[in-house]
């Protein structure tokens, strides 16, 4: 987790995406009793749970087979390919990037928009958190570092 992100708020994410502590309309409704519809907004689907909304709505479908064209990645299949990776500290730091962003992004369409996520702001959020993490990167003297691991996407981007 610490090879994707310099943020401790991008990391704590990764670690919820990854350990199953994400939860869509669905979950929220039946396990916390909280007061939403459990359907998915975007597409309607009865049970809105996370896998559903990472993977299987078509409104996110969509933003992966766009991700997948535009920044040169295998298409996703499974919630295996996705956490795998993110876990494999050997693979692309692009891939774990651009798929933990979409995974973000996704997560905050949900929470604060009636939009389904879209490839213009999988790129702007990409390009914010790398902003982000530049900063942090110059704070504790790991610029060479920060550009390296944002090599590719910059490439993709600008």
């Amino acid at each position: 987790i610490n090879n994707i992100s310099f943020s401790t708020r991008d990391r704590s994410f990764i670690y919820r995406l990854y350990s199953g502590l994400l939860y869509g309309n669905y979950e929220k409704a039946t396990i916390y009793h909280i007061d939403v519809n459990p359907r998915c907004a975007w597409c309607g689907e009865e049970r809105q749970k996370w896998l559903h909304l990472m993977l299987n709505c078509p409104a996110v479908e969509v933003v992966w087979q766009q991700a997948a064209g535009f920044f040169d990645l295998p298409p996703i299949a499974t919630i295996k390919w996705l956490l795998a990776s993110m876990d494999d500290p050997e693979k692309d730091k692009s891939l774990n990037i651009i798929t933990t962003t979409i995974a973000k992004y996704t997560y905050w369409c949900l929470n604060h928009s009636s939009q389904p996520p879209n490839i213009e702001g999988v790129k702007e959020w990409l390009r914010n958190t790398m902003d982000t993490e530049y900063v942090i990167a110059e704070l504790n003297q790991k610029i060479y570092k920060h550009l390296q691991k944002w090599e590719y996407i910059r490439t993709k981007l600008f």
